[in-house]
């Protein structure tokens, strides 16, 4: 992956959770559609009363594109977009004019001047609770590096917004907790829930997944394990310098650089 993209993730994972939620998603799409060099995108939230998939934000689109979606009178769902919320498998067009599911939106993609599009599913555990969108101005053939940057970023999406969902709920309801005792009580908990949520995404993730701690091994997601040989049911991997899964000590010793730089600017 790009130093580029490298940065990209690094600027999603340090996204102020203290802001709305639109607010957030509004970040993490335009660092995505910036990377790629998307003409424009959009996110999806699937509404948890209905199941249906809601338009939530867009970038590089008119202000009332949501509302040219929903005047067309035909649910998402019946879009590539649907296909994606059913498999929970990522979906790609390279031209929208060859594409029969797109045969609908052709009109409002031309007038926007759309060509190719990527459509990626964010999820906790196995569900899928939303997409992340990106639109290409010409046809476009996506590369492997642009859909693992782009699942990567989906991940981390996903787990931004449970966190800040979660962040949301502690600032409502501490104003009603009794004692500063209960109130510690209860933020335990959902710091604890917020762990295994942040656990179940990324351990359902396609792409190899690590958390690394001093440059050493601490945690690796089932596909990051089979990758490099680990046993599902040992933990022997732990501790081990981050070195083993990079292709060369020279692009351990690149990635190091670039985060270190990222966490001396953040002052972290």
């Amino acid at each position: 992956m790009s130093t580029s993209a490298l940065k990209a993730l690094s600027s999603i994972s340090r996204i102020d959770l203290t802001q709305s939620l639109k607010q957030i998603l509004d970040e993490i799409l335009a660092i995505v559609g910036h990377q790629i060099g998307a003409h424009s995108g959009s996110m999806m939230l699937v509404n948890e009363e209905t199941g249906e998939l809601e338009l939530v934000t867009t970038f590089g689109v008119p202000d009332d594109y949501i509302q040219q979606i929903y005047n067309k009178g035909v649910p998402i769902t019946n879009s590539p977009a649907g296909v994606v919320l059913e498999t929970g498998r990522y979906y790609t067009i390279s031209n929208i004019f060859e594409e029969s599911r797109d045969k609908l939106w052709m009109d409002l993609a031309r007038e926007l001047g759309i060509s190719a599009q990527m459509f990626m599913p964010m999820k906790r555990k196995d569900e899928v609770i939303g997409l992340l969108n990106v639109y290409m101005a010409e046809p476009h053939e996506f590369t492997e590096d642009e859909m693992v940057f782009v699942a990567v970023a989906a991940s981390q999406a996903a787990a931004v917004i449970e966190n800040a969902r979660l962040y949301s709920e502690i600032s409502k309801d501490k104003v009603g907790l009794e004692s500063k005792a209960t109130e510690h009580k209860y933020v335990q908990e959902l710091l604890w829930k917020s762990r295994e949520i942040l656990s179940n995404i990324l351990s359902a993730s396609p792409i190899g997944i690590g958390i690394v701690r001093d440059r050493k091994l601490i945690w690796a997601n089932e596909r990051m394990m089979e990758m490099f040989g680990f046993k599902p049911d040992e933990d022997d991997y732990i501790g081990q310098r981050a070195e083993v899964i990079y292709a060369s000590k020279k692009e351990y010793e690149r990635v190091g650089r670039i985060f270190y730089e990222e966490l001396k600017e953040s002052e972290l």
